[in-house]
């Protein structure tokens, strides 16, 4: 019984929403904000990156340091073992 004309259009607004402009404008507010916390958890997360790989670097240096370390002292320490037979002999 309905007749041609009797349902009236549904605007459409940019987006494709058909809601009332100030839904629109708190969802595209809450979007707005959402991307900026992404962005600014992303640039935290690229800095603790590049701490994380700055410490990694030190820490391998500092092993390496050691490693060698440990050489000198066990080769000295060898070496006075032999001096101080060498004294006694």
């Amino acid at each position: 019984m309905a007749g041609k004309g009797k349902y009236r259009k549904v605007p459409i607004n940019e987006n494709g929403f058909d809601s009332d402009d100030g839904e629109d404008d708190f969802i595209q507010k809450q979007i707005r904000n959402q991307r900026m916390q992404l962005k600014k958890q992303d640039e935290g997360l690229e800095m603790l990156s590049m701490s994380a790989s700055r410490l990694g670097e030190l820490s391998m240096n500092i092993h390496t340091e050691l490693e060698d370390q440990n050489r000198y002292v066990k080769l000295f320490s060898l070496q006075d073992c032999k001096n101080i037979s060498d004294f006694k002999s």
